[in-house]
């Protein structure tokens, strides 16, 4: 959680139209590879609510309800955490900051920016309280697991390595969900 323990810990500005239109003011987002940004945003959705939906029923009632089409005071915290990534303003940024590679492009940016981002974000690495128990005993496909299958006592969730929430059909839900973030932020498959 970048935003909340790095971004928020910075001070504090909010941008305005002209700020986006500033060829010298530095802008950068912070994007995850959507086929394990759809299981985390999943997971958070079962750890939060009662609900008991498969992996694959989530996906499709993402993919019903459209999150990328609501405005921002209709969407709720699943829709901020499912939305697709990439928006109008992605074409005024000036860096792109991958999960996968936060360390190298922060510094990358503290290097171009003269900011401490990294220093930021190794103060809070391990203190995200979104980690779950990884289950590396599981290797069969989990999609259509209810919810309930992941919680354990003490409010506690045991995953499977992301690549079992995934079988063709997923995996073709998360591409039409997040189609353009795909294309445009240049991910591939992860799992091989």
């Amino acid at each position: 959680h970048f935003r909340g323990n790095v971004l928020e810990r910075q001070p504090s500005y909010v941008a305005t139209g002209k700020d986006w239109e500033n060829p010298s003011m530095v802008k950068f987002k912070v994007v995850r590879n959507p086929y394990y940004r759809a299981v985390s945003s999943y997971t958070h959705f079962i750890r939060s609510t009662s609900s008991n939906q498969s992996f694959e029923e989530y996906l499709v009632s993402l993919l019903e309800k459209n999150p990328s089409n609501l405005s921002s005071h209709e969407l709720t915290v699943r829709d901020y955490h499912s939305k697709p990534q990439h928006n109008k303003f992605d074409k005024s940024i000036n860096h792109i900051v991958k999960v996968e590679n936060i360390e190298k492009d922060l510094k990358l940016i503290d290097y171009r920016c003269k900011t401490s981002l990294y220093d930021s974000y190794l103060a809070v690495k391990n203190t995200d309280s979104h980690i779950m128990i990884k289950d590396r005993s599981i290797t069969d496909y989990v999609g259509k697991k209810e919810g309930e299958f992941f919680r354990l006592p003490n409010r506690e969730f045991l995953i499977p390595d992301y690549q079992y929430f995934y079988n063709e059909t997923s995996r073709k839900l998360v591409e039409r969900l997040y189609d353009d973030d795909i294309k445009y932020f240049n991910y591939e498959w992860p799992f091989v």
